[in-house]
């Protein structure tokens, strides 16, 4: 059996598939540090639904993985008479033997127990993910909208290639917290480069770390220019830097 393993690679792809709404695999999975907040059988009968929830990238993420054809389970779990929370997992195995159609499937407790079967197949039913720290305000602040624009006057190098790294960058180093849209010049010639996040301020902290984290083809980025809107609109308003802030960017079409 080949074991699928769990990554910062796959952090960063798993992130960008919920912050766009997208379905993400088994592959792609958090092992460590996930709740089991319930387990049960659908209505068949001989499908496991578990009910999973993780922290990755700054969101809360809760999923269902439902696996088909159970058998062999075995769920061995102790906690004391002092335990008080849902089981977190230490680790998480999971291999697929893909010439008998079959998986097999660990959830290591650590001190705590495991659980354990055998399946023909495994699937992320369902997934939701929302900010981890959410709030009224935080979910008025939701789908936010950012756009970088960079001058080629005053960079070091404005090579093209900065339209790819930049992104992957801003990326790897949020940990998908925010996501690349796509890029343009505008009539300036001034490259502008769009992404989204799924909460304001902590989007915001995150674009000026990663802009601050090294340079990128050679140019220091701390300064660039970065604007903001929340939804579908015709224009960003500058929020970094300081001397920019209150300014209007008009948005280029994709």
């Amino acid at each position: 059996m080949a074991t699928q393993n769990f990554g910062r690679d796959q952090n960063v792809e798993l992130m960008r598939r919920v912050h766009a709404g997208e379905d993400f695999d088994v592959s792609l999975m958090p092992r460590c540090d996930v709740q089991l907040r319930g387990m049960g059988f659908s209505d068949n009968g001989a499908d496991l639904e578990l009910r999973l929830r993780a922290t990755v990238g700054g969101m809360l993420l809760d999923w269902v993985l439902l696996a088909l054809e159970v058998r062999a389970l075995k769920v061995d779990l102790d906690y004391g008479e002092r335990g008080m929370r849902m089981p977190m997992t230490w680790d998480m195995l999971i291999d697929q033997d893909r010439g008998q159609d079959a998986w097999f499937v660990i959830f290591d407790f650590a001190s705590h127990g495991e659980v354990r079967f055998r399946c023909a197949a495994l699937e992320i039913h369902q997934h939701v993910a929302r900010a981890a720290e959410e709030s009224a305000s935080a979910r008025a602040e939701s789908a936010a909208h950012w756009v970088i624009v960079l001058d080629s006057e005053e960079l070091e190098n404005p090579d093209t290639d900065l339209a790819w790294l930049l992104p992957e960058a801003i990326e790897v180093r949020t940990d998908g917290l925010v996501v690349f849209d796509y890029w343009k010049y505008d009539p300036g010639e001034r490259m502008h480069l769009y992404f989204r996040s799924a909460e304001r301020e902590a989007g915001l902290a995150a674009i000026r770390a990663a802009l601050a984290g090294g340079p990128v083809c050679g140019n220091q980025l701390s300064e660039v220019l970065i604007g903001w809107r929340e939804g579908s609109g015709e224009s960003f308003d500058a929020v970094s830097p300081s001397a920019a802030v209150g300014t209007q960017i008009a948005a280029v079409a994709r």
